[in-house]
C-alpha cells in the first residue's frame, strides 16, 4: 500500500540512477544519488534493509527532491552474483507507516526483483554477444570477398594502364576481365545486403520466412528454387532464428 516506489540501479560510475518510479517527482536523467548520500545512499552503502518511520528535513532534501512530498520510507537492497545491483525505495506521506515485520516480505519482493534485473542484463549481454558475432562475420566477408575483389581489380586497372600504350589489344582484355570482376562484386554485395536485411519471425513464423527468403533469394541471384518443409516441431523463437541463419549461411555457401 506504499503510495510511492522506485527503484534504483548502479551506474558504470558506481552511483545509484533512479531506473523507474510510480507516484514520485520525475527527476532529470543526469541525477544520481552517491553512497552514503541521504537515506537512499546509506542504505546502498550498509547494503541491509532498512526504515526511515519519520524522514527529517535533512534526509527529504538530501533525496535531490525524490522524497519531498515523503515522510516515511523503506529500502531494501537488490543483491546480485556480483554485489550489489541497486536497491528498491517504498514511501508513503504518513510517519510510521512501514512496520519492521513486514520486512521479510518487502525482502522476498526485492529478491524477486533482483532476479528480473540479473535476467534482463543477461538477455542484454547475449544479444549485445550476438551483435558483436554478427558483425565479426560481415567483416569476414567484406575482407575475404569484396575487399580482395577490389585489391584485385586495382591491380588489373593498373595493368591496363601501362598496357595501353604497349598493347591495346591486351589492355582491352584485361578491362573486361576488371568489368566482369566488378560485377561479380555488386552481385555480391546485394547478396549480402540482402543477407542483413532484418527478419520477422515471430510475425511470419520460420516456414513462411524459410519461403519468403526463398522467393527473394531466387530473384536476387536470377535462380529457379523449390523449398520443400515438411511438418515442423514447436520451437522457441531463439531456435528458430539460430535455425534460419544457418539455413541462411549454407544457401550462401
Amino acid at each position: 500500500d506504499a503510495s510511492m516506489g522506485a527503484v534504483y540501479l548502479f551506474d558504470e560510475a558506481e552511483r545509484l540512477r533512479l531506473g523507474v518510479s510510480e507516484g514520485l517527482p520525475r527527476l532529470p536523467a543526469w541525477q544520481t544519488v552517491r553512497l552514503g548520500e541521504g537515506f537512499v545512499g546509506r542504505v546502498a552503502e550498509a547494503a541491509e534493509p532498512r526504515i526511515a518511520e519519520r524522514l527529517s528535513a535533512e534526509e527529504r532534501a538530501a533525496s535531490g527532491g525524490l522524497l519531498r512530498e515523503a515522510q516515511s520510507a523503506v529500502a531494501l537492497p537488490l543483491g546480485g552474483e556480483g554485489g550489489l545491483l541497486g536497491l528498491v525505495l517504498l514511501a508513503h506521506a504518513q510517519t510510521d507507516y512501514f512496520r519492521p515485520e513486514t520486512l521479510p516480505f518487502l525482502d522476498l519482493v526485492a529478491g524477486q526483483v533482483s532476479l528480473a534485473v540479473r535476467n534482463a542484463r543477461a538477455y542484454l549481454q547475449s544479444e549485445e554477444l550476438a551483435i558483436a558475432e554478427e558483425r565479426a562475420r560481415i567483416a569476414r566477408e567484406i575482407h575475404d570477398g569484396v575487399a580482395q575483389s577490389l585489391a584485385f581489380s586495382a591491380l588489373k586497372l593498373d595493368l591496363v594502364t601501362r598496357l595501353l600504350a604497349s598493347d591495346p589489344a591486351k589492355a582491352e582484355a584485361e578491362l573486361s576481365a576488371t568489368r566482369a570482376t566488378l560485377r561479380e562484386m555488386i552481385k555480391e554485395l546485394r547478396r549480402s545486403i540482402f543477407a542483413l536485411r532484418p527478419i520477422d519471425l515471430e510475425h511470419h513464423g520460420l516456414a513462411e520466412t524459410l519461403r519468403r527468403y526463398c522467393q527473394d533469394y531466387a530473384q536476387q541471384n536470377s535462380l529457379r528454387l523449390e523449398l520443400d518443409l515438411g511438418p515442423l516441431p514447436l520451437l522457441s523463437t531463439k531456435s528458430e532464428l539460430m535455425l534460419f541463419r544457418i539455413f541462411q549461411e549454407a544457401m550462401h555457401n
